[in-house]
């Protein structure tokens, strides 16, 4: 508040009288009340627009995750059908195989051309 010299006061109270006085006290009193509002809303718009702005960064941070997050789960669904085509090709392999190997101890249990087991049937 800005501060009223003594005499100017003992003027105003001999001119305008008590009344007058606190007329001129509330006046004072209203505009500084009127700036200290002006003030204090210019310090709520400006922390309204740190939040807004905090706000917007942690939304953009939160949507990169997310993406991130997506692209995580596309690739880890590439990878399974990946491994179902190399499951289905593993298959053929060990199909093939266990078939080989039965040919092959048929074979080995048919064998008629080896020396010891013409030797054992005496032929």
């Amino acid at each position: 508040m800005e501060a009223i010299p003594l005499s100017l006061a003992a003027l105003a109270m001999n001119l305008l009288g008590l009344p007058g006085l606190i007329f001129i006290i509330w006046h004072f009193d209203s505009k500084r009340m009127t700036k200290q509002r002006e003030d204090d809303e210019r310090r709520f718009q400006r922390y309204r627009a740190e939040q807004k702005d905090h706000l917007a960064r942690v939304l953009d941070q939160y949507r990169a995750d997310m993406l991130e997050q997506r692209r995580m789960y596309d690739n880890n669904i590439d990878l399974v059908k990946s491994y179902n085509r190399l499951a289905d090709d593993l298959t053929g392999v060990i199909t093939l195989s266990t078939q080989t190997l039965q040919a092959l101890v048929g074979k080995i249990d048919n064998n008629q051309f080896c020396p010891l087991v013409r030797r054992e049937s005496g032929k």
